[in-house]
């Protein structure tokens, strides 16, 4: 068959199979109900909020004439046409029309890029940039195709069917007028293309082939594991595992209270009736609420599997009030006849494996409930508590990786050496914060703050025993730095008791230290509220489970000083993700995607890390 005659017939293919399929024809006659037709726009919308930059890798793969066509077409998508407004920015107008929200937008935004990373960090799928490019015009000109035929109607339903406004629709508008000429001119360009790199008619088959395998509009537009694929109705838990984990560290992290070099974090694996699996997290820290590795194994054990399977639970959004009312009605049985202040890190660590099936049965992440308000999320570098020369060390490799603010672990013997040094290699822009981990009494703070303070820090986290909330009050009044409750704060109980004896400026919120997202949303709302600051922590050793769900926390939240966490294999010898969590430059961490926490666990690591598995039996 004839190149041109091969590519016309895949291209009409492909349109006519879109075109006719069963969603698409909902969509156009107004049958898609609402949920569905969201899920269908948020995948659109990512599928061409990318159109600029692809369009500007075709035009420097492309001959000269056929790029002057791409030229254009790329022209028009950014705007410098005779058009006002950019494609991408009609895009955004589009998702307000539907109903999505500015958090809804940053998680597009933030989708597209990380197609992009992906798409950039991928193995190559072709052996050069000529076969790519010619499969990425081939996919293009596919798109413009169906566009052609098919934008008119949405747009008409849309507004008929759906309430959308003519404005929010100008996308469709627009590419209904002008993806007929863009068609016609992409098969040229796919003419010129070919004849250009010299194709041959087997090499073009094996590319067609290869980028149609499956159908491109339909993949991107619907694709696997979308809320358009979720569990309808309800579902129940059908096994629970627990998995006390130990994960070497590269180096010990020391502070006042201890000194770690691995990793005691309590993994739980909850598995549906639906076969989806749940992950959740806790780090037990006996200094604080009492808990340890065997206490929360065995608190797991106890009932919890039995409970687990005489409940029902819904997905989505919809499911967070069930997952709390069971984890609160769990969590008081277990506190009766115990000497543990809260068994926070085992609620957490269940609490967020059910979070993590139940909006995995949606299809949607968490942050479809934690919507989020910020598009990253900026870490701090944390010291630990060594020799003044390592700190300097690690604090001048934070420093070039472009963090602007440290907090440095003090209450040890030599804190006035490691804080000069960290100062003297930081500069006086930086913003230092100092964690004291409890080890000073009232008076004792206030000596070593006095010999701190001269080089210039902005905070003083837990300087006093977790109890002594008159010795924090007066650490406030008479250093005037901002003193940051950790220890100290626990439960909602806690936030009430700091804030009532002005003990605190702000709350040191860690998701598995205050039994999970749930609470630990509602301790960080209840301190902004009462003018109490907010700082988003994390467990030395953490996984990238924990790492998530304090990401996800930490970009929803209205107001946050400081961020820290997500370490990953920056302190980890080993993670238990496919994907890494870990902060990037500028100790910027990307919103975290994907169906429930975002985080793609691997079994076979898991297991491996584990010291044991521990299957948690239920009746029935």
């Amino acid at each position: 068959m004839p190149i041109e005659d091969l590519i016309k017939k895949t291209l009409e293919g492909t349109t006519s199979e879109a075109l006719t399929d069963p969603r698409v024809r909902a969509i156009l006659s107004g049958d898609m109900d609402r949920e569905d037709l969201r899920e269908f726009f948020l995948n659109f919308i990512v599928t061409h909020l990318n159109s600029v930059q692809i369009l500007s890798f075709l035009f420097a793969v492309a001959p000269r004439d056929p790029s002057d066509m791409v030229k254009g077409n790329l022209m028009e998508e950014m705007g410098l046409d005779e058009s006002e407004k950019s494609h991408p920015e009609m895009l955004i107008d589009l998702a307000r029309g539907v109903g999505f929200s500015e958090g809804d937008i940053l998680r597009l935004n933030a989708e597209a890029d990380e197609a992009r990373r992906e798409f950039g960090s991928e193995k190559a799928p072709y052996e050069s940039l000529r076969d790519l490019g010619l499969s990425m015009l081939l996919e293009t000109v596919a798109f413009e195709l169906f566009l052609s035929r098919a934008s008119d109607g949405i747009a008409e339903s849309m507004t008929r069917n759906y309430g959308l406004s003519e404005e929010s629709v100008q996308w469709f508008t627009l590419h209904g007028e002008v993806d007929i000429r863009h068609a016609e001119e992409g098969k040229r360009t796919l003419q010129g293309y070919i004849s250009y790199y010299d194709f041959q008619t087997d090499e073009v088959e094996r590319i067609s082939a290869k980028t149609f395998e499956r159908n491109v509009v339909l993949k991107r537009y619907f694709p696997g594991g979308s809320r358009l694929d979720r569990r309808p109705g309800t579902g129940s838990i059908a096994s629970l595992e627990v998995f006390p984990l130990n994960i070497p560290f590269h180096r010990a992290f020391v502070h006042s209270k201890t000194s770690r070099s691995t990793s005691d974090s309590v993994v739980v694996r909850l598995t549906g009736n639906d076969g989806l699996r749940g992950y959740g997290e806790g780090l037990p820290r006996e200094y604080v609420t009492g808990e340890d590795v065997a206490g929360m194994v065995e608190a797991l054990q106890g009932g919890v599997g039995q409970a687990l399977r005489s409940r029902d639970f819904v997905s989505g959004e919809e499911a967070v009030e069930q997952v709390r009312s069971f984890i609160e009605g769990w969590d008081g049985r277990l506190t009766e006849g115990s000497d543990v202040v809260a068994w926070n890190a085992t609620q957490c660590a269940l609490e967020l494996a059910l979070l993590d099936w139940v909006f995995r049965r949606s299809g949607e992440s968490v942050g479809s409930w934690l919507s989020p308000v910020r598009g990253h999320v900026e870490y701090s570098g944390v010291l630990d508590a060594a020799d003044p020369l390592a700190a300097q060390a690690m604090a001048e490799r934070y420093l070039q990786a472009g963090f602007t603010n440290l907090k440095l672990k003090v209450g040890v013997e030599g804190d006035v050496e490691r804080l000069e040094a960290v100062r003297d290699i930081a500069g006086k822009d930086v913003d230092i914060r100092v964690d004291a981990n409890g080890a000073w009494s009232a008076e004792g703070a206030m000596e070593a703050l006095n010999q701190l303070r001269r080089f210039d820090i902005t905070a003083v986290e837990q300087p006093v025993a977790a109890w002594d909330l008159a010795g924090m009050r007066r650490v406030r009044e008479e250093t005037g730095l901002d003193v940051i409750a950790d220890e100290s704060l626990v439960t909602l109980e806690d936030a009430r008791q700091l804030t009532k004896e002005k003990a605190c400026d702000m709350f040191n919120v860690r998701v598995s230290k205050c039994g999970g997202l749930i609470s630990s949303l509602r301790i960080a709302e209840f301190g902004l509220e009462s003018g109490v600051k907010v700082q988003i922590g994390a467990q030395v050793g953490e996984t990238s489970i924990l790492s998530a769900a304090g990401r996800h926390l930490a970009a929803h939240l209205p107001r946050v000083e400081y961020v820290e966490g997500s370490f990953g294999t920056h302190l980890l010898s080993e993670d238990i993700s496919r994907d890494s969590v870990m902060f990037g430059y500028d100790g910027r961490g990307s919103l975290v995607l994907g169906a429930g926490l975002g985080v793609e666990v691997e079994d076979e690591t898991l297991e491996r890390l584990a010291d044991s598995v521990i299957r948690v039996e239920g009746e029935g």
